[in-house]
């Protein structure tokens, strides 16, 4: 129901414009935070399951506001930081303009909103393979977003790059109490993803060569991960400063929230740090809620999120239960703290966190619960939209029997993988190939275009 309820609330509150924090049932002229966008983490819950959830239209009132927000962006770059393309503030309404200037709340100098923003519009590609909005849309909101850093950005005396100023949303050091910082670990991801990605478009569309060389060298001045004492990610990239994690935001997870990247992927040392950032803000911060006030209901969607792409089954199920039972009220509103104060961001973000934790897709790629709890021993989802133009239109499973139904919007090979060895598989509808991979785990299958493809699997040890 309460899938159902938040998918019903993000629809119903995008029309134009995307969701502001109270939709369209404020009802009153003074809400909290003035209902306006705040994209320092709940616009972006609002958006999470957008694409995955089958509704891509959505998303473009989203860019379009963006592009319309353009103009105060670069003034934002130049003013704030002497520097060219574009700045995102931390809260925007009708204007752009970076205005947060307070003392106890330095927004001003977060400098990972356009590079988050850029992530959606390139997400939108992926999932579509709409390359007219791919060259007329994204990429030169990327390119905006990728000049700014080129500005901002200076080396250090080890050649990697400061990040500096910057805030951590909305958290400060332990060691300094000031949200004015550096090398906040969130930006760093955000550059690192937002490069990597405009690089990706540029070749894809076959522009902008002389560019990629740049983009490229500024990958590889990009200051790397730290682990702390407690094995975690540090939120701030440097020793100078102390890691604080009874906060509501999990602003170090950025590289988490919609995926893995290769370079955690291919670490398991940083796996198991971004996994213990998670255990430890359970239990530093959502495991006293009923004692303390401000608990923010997201910041459990970015928990869930970064379980979710990690493949931690139980502890995206931990992040799942209360963002089910404690943040909803029985006319289905969803609320920004426990029981209180309504907000729409987890409607769109709970919907987000439980299909991750049963697909998860790439180009060329599908992954069948890849964060599946044990609590979930048979179920069906239906109408999941993936990255590389496909649609699962119905996923079920019971026990070790799964059913997959999937249609490709164009012929494709695509990589299914499964959490156990498949003992067998079959095609029991449509004209689709089956061959093998190296890993047991795994098959390559053969799409045609526009064909409903039905699958049987039969999994080992489940």
């Amino acid at each position: 129901k309460v899938f159902d309820a938040g998918r019903y609330n993000i629809i119903s509150s995008t029309s134009d414009l995307p969701p502001t924090l109270q939709g369209v049932w404020a009802g009153t002229y003074d809400p909290p935070w003035a209902s306006d966008f705040t994209h320092n983490g709940n616009v972006p819950s609002s958006l999470a399951s957008m694409l995955m959830g089958n509704t891509p239209e959505l998303l473009l009132a989203y860019t379009s506001y963006m592009e319309g927000l353009v103009p105060y962006l670069e003034v934002n770059a130049k003013m704030i930081f002497g520097a060219r393309g574009i700045v995102l503030p931390s809260r925007s309404t009708t204007n752009g303009y970076n205005n947060a200037f307070e003392a106890d709340f330095p927004g001003q100098f977060w400098v990972a909103g356009a590079a988050w923003a850029a992530h959606f519009f390139y997400d939108y590609w992926l999932y579509t393979g709409d390359r007219k909005f791919l060259a007329e849309h994204a990429l030169p909101f990327m390119e905006k977003a990728a000049l700014f850093f080129e500005d901002y950005l200076y080396e250090g005396p080890d050649g990697k790059y400061v990040f500096s100023p910057t805030q951590s949303p909305e958290n400060a050091p332990r060691n300094t109490g000031s949200q004015t910082t550096f090398n906040a670990t969130m930006d760093v991801a955000a550059a690192k993803e937002l490069l990597g990605n405009t690089i990706a478009a540029c070749r894809e569309l076959n522009v902008r060569k002389d560019r990629i060389p740049v983009w490229e060298r500024m990958l590889a001045k990009m200051p790397e991960y730290l682990i702390n004492e407690d094995g975690a990610v540090k939120e701030w990239l440097t020793p100078k400063l102390t890691d604080d994690y009874d906060h509501r935001h999990n602003s170090q997870l950025y590289a988490l929230f919609d995926g893995l990247p290769e370079e955690i992927a291919k670490s398991a040392e940083l796996q198991a740090a971004f996994k213990r950032v998670i255990e430890l803000k359970l239990d530093r911060h959502w495991s006293n809620w009923e004692k303390q006030g401000g608990f923010m209901s997201f910041g459990l969607v970015q928990l869930g999120q970064a379980a979710a792409s990690l493949g931690q089954a139980d502890l995206a199920y931990r992040c799942l239960v209360p963002l089910l039972n404690r943040y909803w009220l029985h006319n289905l509103a969803s609320m920004h703290n426990a029981k209180e104060l309504f907000n729409t961001d987890i409607s769109g973000g709970l919907p987000a966190v439980l299909i991750k934790m049963l697909v998860a897709s790439d180009p060329g790629v599908l992954r069948l619960f890849p964060a599946l709890p044990s609590a979930w021993p048979s179920g069906t989802i239906e109408g999941v939209l993936c990255r590389g133009q496909s649609e699962i239109e119905r996923l079920t499973w019971d026990g070790p029997t799964v059913r997959l139904s999937v249609r490709s919007a164009k012929a494709q090979d695509v990589l299914l993988y499964a959490p156990a060895e498949i003992k067998a598989i079959s095609v029991k509808k449509g004209q689709a190939a089956i061959r093998n991979l190296n890993d047991p785990r795994g098959r390559r299958l053969t799409l045609p275009a526009g064909q409903e493809i039905l699958v049987e699997l039969q999994l080992s040890g489940r």
